[in-house]
């Protein structure tokens, strides 16, 4: 009984083991490098910022962001998926609230924390 008990919970680990890569690795997705990140189009509209791009890489797809506001920088990290039935496309269309925060530059942060690319700036 205790045997069957051990390799019971040792599949079920394997199991969730496989079951969170496969997530991660086809839905959550990575970071990529800011080169890969083609932007098309910023715009603005009332308190949002909203930014139109795709990636250079046709083999990958759109997953998510994370953004932050550095002062009056505002900071987007792109995630990208190998392309799968979840995620197909490497297009994206990103509204981003600005809330209180002035935009005065828009950056993409790359797969490192030094490496960013500027996308858009005020011009003042």
């Amino acid at each position: 009984m205790k045997k069957n008990g051990l390799i019971f919970y040792s599949v079920l680990t394997v199991a969730s083991i496989f079951l969170f890569s496969g997530w991660y690795f086809l839905e959550h997705g990575q970071y990529v490098d800011h080169n890969s990140i083609l932007i098309n189009r910023v715009s603005f509209n009332e308190s949002e910022v909203v930014l139109e791009g795709d990636t250079s890489n046709s083999a990958l797809a759109f997953a998510g962001y994370n953004y932050r506001f550095e002062g009056e920088n505002l900071i987007i990290k792109y995630r990208y998926v190998p392309v799968n039935p979840f995620n197909r496309l490497g297009h994206f269309s990103v509204a981003i609230n600005q809330g209180d925060n002035k935009v005065h530059k828009i950056l993409i942060e790359g797969s490192e924390k030094v490496d960013y690319k500027q996308v858009w700036t005020n011009g003042d």
